[in-house]
């Protein structure tokens, strides 16, 4: 399969041409070489200017990788469906998928599905499950893939983990096909609970790699200045703190969000790439 997909990739450091060489795909503009395993392709660069100095990005996530993730909660059920409802297009990037949780309905709606992440371990479970989806390992700031190459692209999770959101959606919105959808979800910082914190002066104890922090208006405008036009905005799960258990029924959520919608725990939203960004109406 990577001998017909080979054509339609490029290398994500200089948008060179690749070719196929004993178990390598070699850019033959820059020379950079990236491994295959499992017949999974590597696309992790080794000159990113978006990681740290001192971390090892990419065997950090591999760590985390390495790990089970437990999708079956009521919020990760609830989050998958509703973006899940959201896919359109014959062609689709996701990226993060982990293990496949989410690619598992993804293809029952898409035919062509590139399944993306940092941790391989994520990628080769979510292949031995026999999901039909092309793998690979790729960094969000840099992606291998020609512009206008996808109808949608899901990014769920993954935009409060990276350095360069902005460079990141503007990944997105180069592999978007003229009118394409992103989907994408992130925590919201703009939740009941963090609200009393911050009324209180209390600190989470929760310890995450989240590096930036949304609520509706904030990533709303994010994505109006890299060229994106939102058209829906959807909240996974409402709750009050200490009452969490009485809000998990899907009917009380579907009602919450006609009048909370922006106070959710996650928020989904999906938007069309335009020609317009918000730069052009400064």
């Amino acid at each position: 399969m990577l001998d017909k997909l080979i054509n339609k990739l490029q290398c994500p450091i200089c948008a060179g041409r690749l070719e196929i060489a004993n178990s390598l795909i070699i850019c033959q503009v820059c020379s950079q070489q990236y491994p295959i395993e499992d017949n999974i392709p590597d696309f992790y660069p080794k000159r990113n200017i978006f990681a740290p100095r001192k971390i090892n990005l990419k065997d950090r996530y591999e760590d985390f990788g390495k790990k089970i993730f437990r999708p079956n909660s009521f919020q990760n059920i609830r989050r998958r469906n509703l973006t899940v409802d959201l896919v359109e297009g014959e062609s689709l990037l996701e990226i993060g998928a982990a293990e496949g949780w989410m690619t598992e309905e993804i293809i029952k709606k898409v035919d062509k599905v590139f399944s993306c992440d940092i941790a391989l371990s994520y990628l080769k479970r979510s292949k031995e499950k026999g999901i039909k989806a092309q793998f690979m390992r790729v960094d969000a700031h840099y992606l291998p893939f020609e512009s206008n190459s996808f109808d949608c692209v899901v990014l769920t999770e993954v935009l409060e983990h990276v350095y360069s959101p902005y460079r990141v959606l503007e990944e997105m919105h180069r592999v978007l096909a003229p009118d394409g959808i992103l989907i994408l979800s992130v925590p919201n910082n703009l939740t009941f609970s963090n609200i009393f914190q911050h009324l209180f002066n209390r600190k989470s104890g929760k310890q995450d790699a989240h590096l930036s922090f949304y609520d509706r208006h904030s990533v709303e405008r994010l994505l109006s200045f890299v060229g994106f036009s939102v058209k829906t905005v959807k909240s996974v799960f409402i709750y009050m703190p200490f009452l969490k258990p009485l809000f998990y029924s899907h009917t009380l959520q579907e009602i919450l969000k006609y009048f909370l919608a922006n106070f959710g725990d996650k928020l989904i939203i999906k938007a069309a790439k335009s020609d317009q960004t918000l730069w052009d109406k400064l």
